[in-house]
């Protein structure tokens, strides 16, 4: 088989004519009504026929059409596939294809290859450089799976771009620029129209509150890309009609993912709005970065925790979805008298502690006039609450631990929290019935460094 500009991709492999349309169809994976098509419009593949006028496809063949699918898969049109085909000099099918113009790709091994296209893209999103970053990204999916893209490319990027952030080297405005630049390319191959061949379905959600999805849109990718139906929310998934959402599509696996640690607040509700509206059929998970620090506190939640590991958390899904496993109803921890009270004081009189909590921030924080008071006193609250249900006040250690950058993006100094910790336990001594009082001011004590 001849191609454009006298190049002949694959020619290492055998272009003896020796396989029927069938036979391709099932190696391949591409029907052979869809085979006929791209031989009718674009002139590839061109197989041979034999005495009787079929069709017979080489060796060849067989690796051009695995090449194109590949390139299909990952979003591409068939017609720049085909033309991307045409540009190449001879390949392997899984070797480095000749780099496109602007894209240095190391000949070495395959761990190399990673990070030199790792730094290519970092230095393109550093310099808000989309066509660039696009073109390394479409490079890369054309000779790698969306899992070796992920886990091998874009997840060490966007530790790059996280580390480059923390250390001041650049700024917040290079960092959204890369993650919406990954985000908007795996959305896209997420959204392409995929045939489920296994039975299962599998919903997929960030928690209220949450604006970090790479991780499940990754997830959700590997999922259906195994075979499974997955129905992707996204971001932020309010629980405002989540109820009647999860009734009707009664999912199987029901996940929901969670970065920002006072939002596992919301785990309890998620799990019992799966069970009920599944009718203890689904199957309730949860995922996310938050939970490789709180390791003590995973047997106290509900649900199934995933892990940390993307690759793991789907073969997690799996075994559940072909086990049909049902969970047992969730039993919140047995917490002791007054801390049960603490717990029913602070929920019912939310709004109003988190008033104060603002107010006592303002004070403190008055000379900074780019302090988020507000968000800052609902994640504290948030936090206490977390800590008072599953009883475990170390749970408000993090806020307070160096590498967690949620103070420091409000605009609070952690070496003030100390003088916080001491104004709001002021303050619920004086409001809060005395039981709650003490257990409550015993839990903020957290927030101050050991002596």
């Amino acid at each position: 088989m001849t191609m454009g500009n006298n190049k002949t991709p694959f020619e290492q492999y055998s272009d003896e004519p020796v396989f029927n349309i069938q036979a391709v169809a099932e190696q391949t994976d591409v029907p052979a009504l869809t085979l006929r098509a791209w031989e009718r419009r674009y002139d590839v593949p061109k197989p041979n026929r034999d005495s009787q006028g079929h069709r017979l496809y080489s060796e060849r063949d067989i690796m051009v059409i695995k090449w194109l699918k590949r390139q299909v898969d990952s979003s591409m049109r068939i017609k720049q596939a085909v033309k991307l085909l045409h540009s190449q000099k001879p390949q392997h099918l899984t070797s480095s294809l000749a780099p496109a113009p602007g894209i240095h790709v190391l000949e070495e091994a395959l761990g190399n290859r990673y990070d030199s296209l790792v730094d290519e893209l970092f230095t393109a999103i550093k310099g808000f450089d989309y066509t660039r970053a696009q073109m390394i990204l479409t490079h890369a999916l054309s000779i790698y799976s969306i899992e070796d893209v992920c886990l091998g490319i874009l997840i060490p990027t966007f530790a790059l771009i996280d580390s480059a952030y923390q250390e001041n080297e650049i700024t917040l405005q290079i960092e959204h620029f890369g993650s919406n630049l990954i985000r908007a390319r795996l959305l896209g191959i997420l959204t392409t129209p995929a045939t489920h061949s296994r039975s299962g379905r599998v919903v997929v959600g960030c928690a209220p509150h949450e604006w970090h999805e790479i991780g499940p849109l990754m997830f959700s990718l590997f999922l259906r890309r195994r075979g499974w139906e997955v129905i992707y929310l996204g971001q932020n998934v309010g629980f405002t009609g989540l109820r009647e959402t999860i009734t009707e599509l009664r999912p199987d696996v029901f996940t929901l993912s969670i970065t920002h640690m006072p939002n596992i607040r919301y785990l309890a509700e998620a799990a019992e709005i799966t069970a009920e509206s599944t009718n203890h059929r689904g199957i309730f998970t949860y995922a996310g970065q938050v939970f490789h620090k709180l390791p003590q506190m995973i047997d106290k939640f509900p649900g199934v925790y995933l892990g940390d590991d993307l690759v793991k958390a789907v073969e997690t899904v799996e075994q559940l979805l072909n086990q049909r496993w049902r969970t047992p109803p969730y039993e919140p921890p047995v917490l002791p008298e007054g801390m049960t009270a603490a717990l029913r004081y602070v929920c019912q009189q939310r709004g109003t502690i988190e008033g104060a909590a603002s107010a006592i921030l303002n004070d403190i924080l008055g000379d900074n006039i780019e302090a988020e008071t507000t968000n800052l006193a609902l994640d504290v609250i948030s936090t206490l609450t977390i800590a008072l249900q599953y009883n475990d006040p170390r749970t408000l250690m993090l806020l307070r631990a160096q590498d967690n950058a949620t103070l420091s993006t409000y605009g609070m100094d952690v070496k003030r929290l100390p003088e916080f910790a001491e104004a709001l336990s002021d303050y619920f001594s004086h409001e809060a019935p005395a039981g709650a009082a003490g257990v409550i001011s015993d839990f903020l004590m957290n927030l101050k460094p050991p002596q």
